[in-house]
């Protein structure tokens, strides 16, 4: 226990923790697209999204005659991957279900219990595709490594590279046929590869498509092929010949997805157009039938084991379904549709930088607080009529600007928190800013596209969501509102590649950044280093069991009720600013570790980047084995090295000179240094301290001791130049308006306001 947190050879020297914000009410529905969709046999289909999860939906309740448009209801989920699902396969022999994702890795589930059984990181970079074949137990992966993988679940040799030097670009589709004796490939190069399972060597090329090949299905003797392309075609190909037969050109943009009848009589193909077609493969026949359209593209698409039921996954996180047996005739089909949850399309770290407002794709506006990974406020354009938006922006932590200042300097009555009103900045400006991720060390860079050359695009928020006589959004003028001079030190990244938020620490920047917050159920603020706290707050069922333990181990004897002991073992822990009681996150919260360069835990990998297991904050007391692998040095010094509260974080101080107002106590001590995270109230805080007449005069006024907090400048109200200043405004907003010269003291005023 004692040598718990003591420093591991061979933990990776670069290590970031994320942690998924997602709201478990919503989480029976994808968010964002369907990457994946398996039929089961038994009655229910797999499907995987870019959410990160793998749910499972019971089908049994919808019948092909009925027209039964209800959501069939969720069985399991599947979620350990922290970044888009893009296969999944079932095996019904073993009661496995793999997935593969972009995160680097391959899960084995075990399927009845929806438990992780395995993970393998021989990727090194996006995984696109898995195949399985029931006959030989073997499977096949691939990815933007380039990497074809062959897998045998009956041989100790799990894994092998199939002639690695075959492919010049990432590959997009693999697939295996059902008689183990073909393995296809598709790539970015426009070209479909053919390899043999048995030799592990490529055996033939098929050339025809102008574009990069998205799609693959091959038939179950390997024999027969089916192809869809950028270049808008779906090619049906025979292999004994080594050619393209039959080429339909009926999409008006590219194909995403294809799926056969068992007896390769039909093909569905569907794509960015929003269009489902039907093919018909037969010698005789050459036609092509419009099944379905969306004003989404179609990602993924699969037939029943019985092809009765043709299922559809799109971009907008709905899943569709429609009888594939009616749409080879001319019969009206109804459509079926799981609906999927909204995903977020904007983001904005306030100046505060522990909240972060969202625009969801309906238009929903919300607010999210980092701290305790939860939604605190979904606002409306009512809010910004009835100014309840402007009071909650003037309640977040240093939210006052110089906008508050105007409002002070035109208006003798402002509150301590200040007033303040939208602006018009550039809302096109505004608009292209938010389409960036924010990186640790507060610069703004392009997002990366998840998928090499995917046309896709997430969906722009509502129309809705903008008011009359005004045509920017609800998001855009909230962060119009937000813009100021000065905000606190980025420490976190955020990014919404999942369609809701991951948050980011990483060392060198996570524990930049201070503020001060109101200790729980005391009257004092403390400096405190939001990284630190964080931390100590996502790891505090982990951390109290490992001193708990170490109690137990050096106190045998002791007979007190286990709730005695967690308090005083918690208490010393606060003390030493080690954890704190300020907030707590959702049990059900999950967190992960990346590695940045080689990771020596997983010796047989060769990736740059390698993503832990999952760990569930209620349950992290249970793994402490697995989790101390994997937690890095600068985080845990957060939970074991006892220092002053901000660990260590350094910031420019502010400088002032105070001079009180005729009629208000002088004080002696006129000089006043602050870092810049400290906010106003501060400033009354010294001068009350520092006269003992005025600290007198407000404790007889208030009838018990001095107010504290932003409350404060309601009785010793600050001025610079006649203009009073927030409460809550951070000093380092008041040096970047008033003092030209950095090396200067700010003069400001104080005057007692006598209720």
């Amino acid at each position: 226990i004692g040598s718990l947190f003591c420093k591991m050879t061979t933990r990776p020297s670069s290590t970031s923790i994320s942690f998924i914000i997602r709201n478990p009410i919503e989480e029976e529905k994808h968010r964002f697209g369907v990457n994946a969709i398996v039929d089961t046999g038994k009655g229910s289909i797999l499907t995987g999204g870019r959410d990160g999860i793998v749910r499972e939906y019971d089908t049994t309740q919808i019948s092909p005659d009925s027209g039964n448009n209800d959501t069939p209801p969720l069985k399991k989920m599947f979620s350990s991957h922290v970044n888009w699902v893009n296969g999944v396969c079932y095996i019904d022999e073993f009661d496995y279900m793999i997935s593969v994702s972009a995160d680097h890795t391959i899960k084995v589930w075990n399927y009845s219990k929806a438990v992780s059984v395995a993970t393998f990181y021989k990727h090194t970079d996006f995984i696109k595709d898995i195949s399985y074949c029931e006959k030989t137990a073997q499977f096949v992966t691939g990815g933007l490594d380039k990497q074809l993988m062959f897998w045998d679940l009956t041989s100790s040799q799990v894994s092998c590279a199939i002639d690695s030097n075959s492919h010049s670009t990432g590959i997009l589709q693999c697939k295996i046929s059902q008689n183990g004796s073909m393995i296809a490939t598709s790539s970015n190069d426009k070209y479909i590869r053919l390899f043999d399972p048995r030799t592990k060597r490529k055996i033939g090329t098929l050339k025809g498509h102008a574009d990069m090949v998205k799609a693959l299905s091959l038939n179950c003797d390997g024999t027969r092929l089916v192809s869809g392309s950028s270049d808008q075609f779906v090619k049906f190909w025979d292999m004994r010949m080594n050619a393209c037969t039959k080429s339909f050109d009926v999409h008006s943009d590219s194909v995403w997805a294809i799926t056969t009848t068992s007896d390769f009589s039909h093909a569905f193909s569907g794509g960015r157009d929003g269009n489902v077609f039907v093919h018909s493969l037969n010698e005789e026949e050459s036609d092509s039938k419009l099944v379905a359209s969306n004003l989404s593209p179609y990602l993924s698409l699969c037939l029943t084991h019985d092809d009765e039921m043709l299922w559809m996954g799109t971009t907008s996180s709905d899943i569709e379904a429609v009888n594939a047996q009616r749409s080879l005739g001319n019969e009206t089909m109804e459509k079926i549709t799981i609906s999927g949850a909204p995903f977020i399309a904007q983001h904005y770290v306030l100046r505060d930088k522990r909240h972060i407002l969202t625009s969801d794709s309906k238009g929903k506006v919300c607010f999210w607080d980092i701290m305790t990974a939860q939604n605190i406020r979904t606002v409306s354009n009512d809010d910004l009529d009835d100014g309840s938006l402007n009071n909650l922006l003037g309640e977040l932590p240093g939210n006052a600007t110089e906008h508050d200042l105007k409002k002070s300097s035109s208006s003798s009555t402002t509150t301590a928190s200040g007033t303040v009103v939208i602006d018009d900045d550039d809302a096109n400006t505004i608009r292209d800013s938010m389409k960036s991720i924010i990186d640790a060390s507060g610069k703004r860079k392009t997002s990366p596209s998840l998928e090499v050359n995917d046309e896709s695009e997430r969906k722009k928020p509502s129309k809705s969501s903008t008011t009359s006589g005004d045509d920017r959004s609800l998001f855009d003028k909230i962060v119009a509102r937000d813009k100021s001079s000065f905000s606190l030190p980025l420490w976190f990244s955020v990014n919404t590649i999942l369609g809701c938020l991951t948050i980011t620490l990483s060392e060198g920047t996570a524990l930049k950044c201070c503020s001060y917050l109101k200790e729980v159920d005391e009257d004092t603020y403390v400096a405190r280093n939001y990284g630190a706290i964080l931390i100590q707050s996502l790891l505090r069922p982990f951390h109290l069991k490992t001193y708990l333990d170490r109690y137990a181990h050096d106190n045998p004897h002791d007979s007190r009720p286990k709730e005695d002991i967690e308090l005083e073992v918690f208490d010393d822990l606060r003390q030493s600013f080690l954890s704190h009681s300020l907030f707590t996150q959702p049990s059900h919260l999950r967190f992960y570790f990346i590695t940045h360069g080689h990771c020596r835990l997983h010796e047989d990998s060769s990736a740059t980047e390698t993503v832990s297991i999952v760990f569930e904050r209620g349950r992290c007391a249970n793994t402490p084995k697995k989790l101390r692998k994997w937690l890095p040095d600068w985080a845990s010094a957060t939970l074991r090295v006892p220092g002053d509260s901000t660990f260590g974080a350094k910031t420019e101080s502010v400088r002032f000179f105070l001079e009180s107002k005729i009629g208000t106590p002088s004080i002696k001590e006129k000089r006043l240094s602050l870092p810049r995270y400290a906010p106003v109230w501060m400033i009354a805080q010294h001068v009350s301290q520092s006269s003992e007449k005025l600290k007198f005069s407000l404790e007889k006024e208030m009838g018990h001791g001095l107010p504290i907090g932003p409350t404060l400048c309601a009785y010793i109200t600050i001025f610079i130049d006649d203009v009073q200043l927030p409460g809550d405004m951070h000093v380092g907003v008041v040096k970047d308006i008033y003092c030209k010269d950095k090396k200067s003291d700010i003069n400001v005023i104080y005057e007692w306001s006598k209720k």
